[in-house]
């Protein structure tokens, strides 16, 4: 009948919150410990953490919020957790003091992947990280002593067209945003330096113009 229904689900409902109310009070200390983490800035270790006990807390509703309203305790640290790992692997791909700063990045892309794995703007993201990674160690690679090699020898124009080449292709996002790369800080520091230097030799070494030769002024007599 309709009343046994009711009273089944309600039986059902009450087994349920049980159940729901035992796995949160199982992982309570995870939680607690990843809050810390994610302060801290450890989003790589809080996101395994977060990773193993996710399955308990699926269904777990989070405390009221000031407006009143709930969430979900699950989606709350998996957003804080994925949100942390990219703003992380976005600052490492720019950081100069960052020793390899795009494995950094990658790894840090990649472990919000695994949290998001269906989500296809943070696959695009770790994509990037990757291709980034490669294009970059390609740069420092060949490039960079390319280039150098081409200022050391006094070819100005040609290495400053390859500096600008590299330049152009950070700021329209095709390698990553590495201005402020020491090696890369260092090659401007050449260009300059030898532009400078081919600037003065060429100063010395142009002739400099005739000086007018002086007027001689002669006194005439009134004959002359």
């Amino acid at each position: 009948t309709r009343m046994h229904y009711n009273q089944d689900q309600a039986t059902f409902a009450k087994w349920r919150q049980r159940m729901r109310d035992e796995n949160y009070n199982s992982v309570k200390e995870d939680i607690a410990i990843i809050r810390q983490q994610m302060q801290k800035g450890e989003f790589v270790e809080a996101a395994d953490r977060f990773k193993a006990i996710r399955p308990l807390i699926e269904d777990t509703m989070g405390a009221s919020g000031s407006d009143g309203s709930s969430h979900n305790l699950s989606h709350e640290l998996g957003t804080g957790i994925t949100n942390g790992l990219m703003e992380q692997a976005r600052a490492h791909a720019a950081d100069p003091a960052l020793p390899s700063p795009l494995s950094q990045s990658v790894r840090k892309a990649d472990k919000a992947l695994e949290l998001n794995p269906s989500q296809p703007f943070i696959r695009q993201q770790a994509d990037t990280f990757k291709a980034w990674k490669k294009a970059w160690n390609e740069t420092l690679s060949k490039d960079v002593p390319e280039i150098r090699r081409l200022l050391e020898k006094g070819y100005l124009t040609h290495g400053g067209e390859r500096f600008s080449q590299v330049q152009s292709a950070i700021n329209q996002g095709r390698l990553p945003p590495r201005h402020s790369d020491p090696q890369i800080v260092a090659l401007e520091e050449l260009l300059r330096k030898k532009r400078q230097q081919g600037a003065y030799t060429v100063s010395l070494s142009a002739p400099s113009a005739a000086a007018p030769r002086p007027r001689i002024w002669q006194c005439r007599s009134a004959n002359d």
